[in-house]
């Protein structure tokens, strides 16, 4: 499989990403909740931009690190080397990913909350 960086085809492909970070905790609301939202062209289709997130060797390739990823829902992953680690909530194959991450500098208790919808 190619990267899929420079790749020219006749679809291109939106990457639509939002979520939040928060506490799990539910006594302390006081610590501020940041809100992020980008948007990223690929010139593929949505199914090679799906298979890229959601295929542990796809994902390694693509981004040259370390990836384990159970391609369900309630399925786990780890992310480069382990940097990332989290679960998938949803998913609806070539169209969206929902799911609860964390990385390993984050406080136990606190995750970020991920969608990415494939236009």
């Amino acid at each position: 499989m190619q990267p899929m960086r420079g790749i020219a085809s006749r679809r291109s492909t939106i990457l639509v990403l939002s979520g939040a970070a928060s506490s799990l905790s539910h006594a302390d609301n006081s610590k501020p909740q940041t809100t992020i939202h980008q948007e990223i062209d690929f010139k593929v289709g949505p199914d090679r931009v799906y298979e890229a997130l959601l295929d542990p060797k796809r994902f390694s390739t693509f981004t040259g690190d370390a990836a384990e990823i159970q391609r369900q829902p309630r399925g786990s992953f780890k992310l480069f080397g382990g940097a990332i680690e989290g679960r998938n909530i949803e998913l609806a194959p070539n169209q969206r990913i929902v799911q609860a991450w964390r990385t390993n500098t984050f406080e136990r208790d606190s995750c970020a909350a991920a969608c990415g919808r494939v236009q």
